[in-house]
């Protein structure tokens, strides 16, 4: 819970603020906010999370001298009328008002529970749901009224599941030789990677009317604005193999038209209840690494090939029928783009092709150090190479060390991160001791 009060009064500022950059009014603002976690009174084993944001503020300045008579104090000018009722009245026209609310849940969801055999499809962990409402009310000597409310929610569904890789020869011993390694390892499967779906609503609208400090009898009409979009994002990613991935993403802008009148609490679209959609795109990108490393002669090459291609359109703008006064769709009709683009990357590792040669292998290999005093011939040290492949993808993050545990035991290592696109990641590597590096 946070909660604050200030006051500043007419005159104030800073040392060498000039006095016409100086407070001109009386002013005394209230901010209040609290952070709840509802979901604690569900019990801790039940892993449900509903945080909860309240916001309120305040702002309330009294001008110094009356904005209706500038020569004259404004207290002089209250004391001067003839009952409570007038000082209410004058008070209520030149005060300048600030009012803040906002109601927030964001991310309410249920956690799976450790017990849990694995994701399903149809868990209620897979959802979340966020909610947030704020309005902004403000008046002041020239603006009778100037009201800003706006909604905004969040459904989002995702779902990972642990996908398993049908290897039908994976433990097959006719396949044990290195040369047999490109059919060993043939896997596939039926799982998709990832699945989502959000769906997010803004409707926010406006209400602005100007003062008549005159002393005639003007007509000023009230203004609005009025919003109302619905987003829709789709993801899909599905790898039938380690080594090719497949992602497929969409998005849907649509609007729903409502009456040029001020805001009830219906909603009448003119159009269907998902809304007139404004603009559609989607994306596929298709990422294939040549199993290369599983020949023992070309082991030294990666190389990765990838496809993408993506697709837009653009409604086409309204037109107002000036017998009907109706809005009716465009003279122009709509935009259509599409694009593609394909990708070839390579790249030699040299230090395993000279490894594939007796001489530039003996040539490669650093000497190892001798204690002090020692007179050992090091070619009788006889140097073995041996190799670390990680069982399961790690995640690294920029600027981040992460330690990889090869336990080799050795410190003469060489570390070569591999996308599951097959791009080569660059970082720097530290010995931590032989049993492990540090990666950045």
């Amino acid at each position: 819970v946070g909660l604050s009060v200030g006051t500043t009064r007419f005159g104030f500022g800073a040392i060498e603020q000039r006095p016409q950059e100086r407070a001109r009014e009386n002013t005394t603002t209230i901010d209040f906010t609290t952070r709840l976690e509802l979901g604690k009174f569900f019990g801790k084993e039940a892993g449900v999370q509903i945080p909860l944001f309240i916001g309120y503020s305040n702002s309330l300045a009294n001008p110094q001298f009356n904005p209706l008579d500038p020569d004259i104090l404004f207290t002089d000018a209250l004391q001067a009328l003839p009952n409570d009722l007038a000082r209410d009245s004058l008070r209520t026209i030149v005060q300048t008002i600030t009012t803040r609310r906002s109601v927030n849940i964001n991310n309410m969801r249920k956690q799976r529970g450790k017990s849990s055999s694995g994701p399903k499809i149809y868990d209620i962990s897979n959802f979340t749901v966020s909610y947030a409402y704020s309005e902004e009310l403000f008046q002041d000597i020239n603006t009778e009224y100037n009201n800003t409310y706006e909604h905004r929610a969040a459904l989002t569904w995702s779902f990972s599941p642990s996908v398993k890789y049908w290897e039908p020869f994976k433990r097959s011993k006719r396949f044990r030789s290195k040369w047999l390694r490109l059919i060993k390892d043939i896997n596939f499967t039926w799982m998709p990677k990832r699945l989502g779906f959000s769906a997010n609503v803004l409707r926010d609208w406006n209400e602005f009317k100007l003062r008549n400090t005159t002393r005639y009898d003007l007509l000023i009409l009230p203004t609005f604005r009025k919003n109302f979009t619905w987003t829709r994002n789709y993801e899909f990613q599905y790898n039938p193999t380690r080594s090719i991935t497949a992602t497929f993403s969409a998005t849907n802008n649509s609007r729903v038209d409502e009456p040029e009148m001020q805001l009830d609490s219906t909603v009448i679209p003119r159009v269907q209840w998902l809304g007139r959609n404004t603009r559609y795109n989607h994306r596929f990108d298709l990422n294939y690494a040549l199993p290369l490393s599983k020949i023992p002669l070309l082991d030294f090459v990666t190389l990765s090939a990838g496809y993408g291609g993506d697709f837009s359109w653009t409604a086409s703008n309204l037109e107002r029928n000036q017998t009907t006064q109706e809005f009716t769709r465009g003279r122009w009709g709509n935009i259509v783009q599409n694009n593609q683009s394909r990708k070839l990357n390579g790249q030699i590792n040299f230090n395993t092709l000279y490894r594939k040669s007796p001489y530039l292998k003996k040539l490669h290999q650093p000497k190892r150090p001798e204690k002090p005093g020692d007179d050992i011939d090091s070619t009788k040290y006889k140097f073995k190479d041996v190799k670390w492949k990680a069982k399961k993808p790690y995640s690294f993050k920029k600027d981040r060390k992460r330690r990889l545990r090869h336990k080799l035991k050795t410190e003469d290592v060489e570390v070569f991160i591999i996308t599951q696109e097959g791009d080569t990641v660059q970082g720097k590597v530290e010995i931590k001791d032989e049993n492990s590096v540090l990666f950045t």
